[in-house]
């Protein structure tokens, strides 16, 4: 274990400054981390990638604050199924999971960790566990120069790399991931559900710190290839390959890249660096921020490479490859020169300067220079008259600077220089393998340099923004442009109902005044939130244009409503019901059967959406979940009937039917008299015998028979058939008296009056 300790110790201080070598600087590399993760208020942001069997999911807080804290008392996933069986579910049921807790390894069980990825990644295990665990992390306090304050910023410094470094060797290894509590794997998921993850760290009552909870909702139908990754591009130099390709537009799928590069036709590739490339912006390299570039040496030029791109995801999944760029470098060794930073004059011009060996000018015919209003993608213009500028130039000046501007100094070779830029994939889905420069061409440009005049009016929004969404859930966004020259394109903000928070959905700027979205129908929301937003040359945003609210197509069928007391009474029958909780219901609808009929339900009544005062009986009252009721008079006496409701909405779509209730109209009137009762002893045997007379036009169904001793109260004693006019019990004894009542009873409940009380002694 002090072995593993002191080796991970010793690898942090060298992969501090070489974690990434070739790839970024540390400066740059750590700093765009806590750029593309401190967004919003401190939350746990899950990522979820859904697979043909598993649902693979990733965490991480947004604030080395909140790290702290999750790394301290850990995160607790919760699982709810949202959607099953085509329809989202009233309630949703909370699932258990095989793991409901997670937090970091303690430091004794990160060796295993580092011992099961091998040597190509064992020092992602050692950064994460130096980060959480070790004691220093590459910046010190020490030296009499550093101040109380001094110490204070180093800190707080450092705290920022162990979270950005903890964070990226979780990104680019999986098992890294898990160790460090911030993934884990759910098998338990089947085809047709969807389900709600809840993430959120576990903090006591006690901290004065709040971290949103994460939420991510998906099923194993979401599963989606991963995508190539495209506008690859290649510019072949002397015995050097400077490789770009768009890590904008596919950032939502692969965190790094490899860069893959050929030998043999295309039959093989091998990696050309020990690490993937991260997927985070590279600034001041002359190239839109929108690129990643990696510069390739070539071991000869003679030799044709090819080259392909391929993206890595958090979970380790390796993406398809790009489309493949094959090229040789250019043997003509003039060299190329070297053009400094431009510099704005105080004029509004700009001036380009550089430097090229006099002894090579005899060897060129002169220097170009052009200008164009993006790095690639777009056409440079030539900014001066004459063909060429003279072999001596060292120096030009541009008077016509407006905007962003890129330029490039090219030099004309006297001899054919034979380089290459190629471009596949493009983002229209356009592939292009063909030259944008003639291989016998003669000339040859620097990078592209960017300069932009300072800039901070902000351009005007755009308005009218319109839209449809189709029964697909297709949305067609459109809107009117700003009135600003200088506008680069828009950014769309979507949101699902009023008061959360927009998010941007547009990775790469829409340079069009029409944009295409994808929703799902089947929402617990009805209506959807668009706003837009211009953005200058420089960068700058625009206010945000009014909301545009635009309502999905219903296809959800509302909530079916539920019955809550059902009473049989001589009025009639007396339903209320809890009405459905959809909020576009537009009516309830009530129907009724004979018990024992199938499948001939009756409308009896609609009660539609106007909500009434109060609620009362016969009418019904529309308040969404709300009590409605009915009585229903219209009834055979003694028939049994069978009720259910459903719930229809604004779209005409229909509940589930509630499940059925039984009621029946009860007959409450009085059938005659039992009349002239007589009761008749016998000692031999013992026994009672009664007599009656009942004349009613219908034979009733039978006599209830009451008895109790005579000082008692009379209680239930038999009934006997209808048919009947005597009675024995035999169940008496000598020397006691017993007094007996009759009453006859009826098919649905209606009933005699009772005879007169008879006594019988012995």
């Amino acid at each position: 274990m002090k072995n593993f300790t002191q080796k991970h110790q010793r690898t942090t201080r060298r992969l501090i400054f070489t974690f990434f070598v070739g790839l970024f600087a540390f400066s740059q590399a750590t700093a765009q981390v806590l750029r593309d993760t401190v967004i919003g208020k401190p939350a746990v942001k899950v990522q979820a990638r859904a697979i043909q069997t598993q649902v693979k999911l990733r965490w991480a807080p947004n604030r080395p604050v909140a790290w702290q804290y999750g790394n301290q008392y850990g995160y607790q996933l919760e699982k709810y199924l949202v959607f099953k069986n085509g329809q989202i579910l009233s309630k949703p049921q909370k699932i258990a999971t095989s793991k409901a807790e997670f937090k970091p390894l303690p430091l004794n069980a990160w060796e295993k960790v580092a011992n099961s990825m091998g040597k190509a990644k064992e020092n992602y295990a050692l950064v994460a566990a130096q980060a959480l665990y070790g004691e220093g992390f590459g910046l010190t306090t020490n030296g009499k120069k550093n101040t109380e304050l001094k110490k204070i910023i180093n800190r707080v410094k450092e705290q920022d790399m162990r979270f950005a470094y903890a964070l990226m060797a979780s990104d680019h290894a999986p098992k890294v991931a898990e160790a460090s509590g911030l993934a884990w794997t759910d098998t338990k998921v089947k085809k047709g559900e969807k389900y709600l993850y809840k993430i959120f760290i576990k903090l006591p009552a006690t901290v004065n710190y709040r971290v949103d909870t994460g939420y991510v909702y998906t099923g194993v139908d979401d599963y989606e290839a991963l995508p190539k990754p495209i506008e690859f591009s290649a510019t072949f130099g002397n015995r050097t390959v400077m490789l770009t390709w768009n890590r904008w537009y596919h950032e939502r799928f692969y965190v790094a890249y490899w860069v893959e590069r050929s030998a043999d036709g295309g039959k093989t590739y091998q990696k050309t660096t020990k690490a993937p490339i991260g997927n985070v912006l590279q600034e001041e390299v002359g190239i839109q921020s929108r690129f990643l570039y990696r510069i390739d040496s070539l071991p000869n030029n003679e030799q044709t490479y090819h080259y392909r791109v391929r993206g890595l995801t958090s979970f380790g999944e390796l993406g398809p490859p790009s489309e493949t760029i094959a090229g040789q470098g250019w043997a003509n060794n003039l060299p190329l020169p070297k053009l400094t930073q431009p510099t704005l004059q105080t004029n509004g011009s700009v001036k380009l300067s550089w430097t090229f060996p006099v002894d090579k000018q005899k060897d060129i015919v002169g220097f170009v220079v052009e200008k164009s209003r993006r790095a690639s993608g777009a056409p440079y213009k030539v900014l001066h008259a004459q063909k060429t500028l003279p072999t001596n130039t060292r120096d030009f000046t541009d008077l016509a600077i407006s905007g962003v501007a890129y330029y490039r100094l090219g030099i004309v070779s006297k001899k054919p220089l034979g380089g290459t830029t190629k471009t596949v994939s493009s983002l229209g889905g356009k592939k292009n393998n063909e030259p944008t420069t003639p291989a016998t061409t003669n000339i040859k440009y620097t990078y592209p340099f960017l300069v932009q005049q300072p800039d901070t009016t902000a351009p005007q929004p755009p308005t009218l923004v319109t839209g449809v969404i189709d029964s697909a859930g297709k949305v067609i966004l459109n809107w009117k442009p700003s009135i600003d020259d200088d506008v680069e394109g828009y950014r769309v903000y979507r949101a699902n109902y009023a008061g959360e928070e927009f998010s941007q959905i547009t990775k790469v700027m829409v340079n069009d005044t029409v944009f295409i979205d994808s929703v799902t129908v089947k929402s617990l929301t009805s209506q959807v939130l668009y706003k837009v937003q211009a953005v200058d040359e420089y960068v700058n945003p625009s206010e945000f244009s009014a909301v545009a609210v635009l309502r999905r197509p219903d296809v959800v069928p509302p909530v079916p409503p539920v019955f809550t007391q059902v009473v049989s009474a001589d009025t009639g029958v007396h339903i209320a019901w809890q009405a459905s909780s959809s909020i576009d219901v537009a009516r309830h609808a009530l129907y009724r059967q004979q018990r024992g009929k199938a499948n001939e339900w009756v409308l009896i009544k609609a009660f539609m959406a106007p909500t009434l005062p109060k609620t009362q009986a016969d009418t019904g009252t529309q308040l969404p979940g709300h009590t409605m009721k009915y009585t229903d008079k219209s009834l055979e006496v003694g028939v049994d009937y069978q009720y259910t409701v459903i719930a229809i909405d604004s779209s005409n779509l229909e509940s589930p039917p509630a499940k059925p209730v039984t009621g029946r109209k009860i007959d409450k009137g009085i059938r005659g008299e039992v009349k002239k009762l007589r009761a008749s002893t016998s000692s031999a045997p013992v026994e009672v015998t009664l007599r009656w007379k009942y004349d009613y036009s219908t034979t009733p169904e039978s006599f209830t028979i009451y008895k109790g001793e005579e000082l008692s109260g009379l209680k239930l004693y038999t009934t006997i058939k209808g048919e009947l006019r005597t009675w024995t019990d035999k169940k008496v004894e000598r020397n006691r008296s017993y007094k007996y009542r009759i009453q006859a009873n009826f098919k649905g409940g209606a009933v005699s009056k009772f005879s007169k009380l008879v006594i019988a002694s012995f």
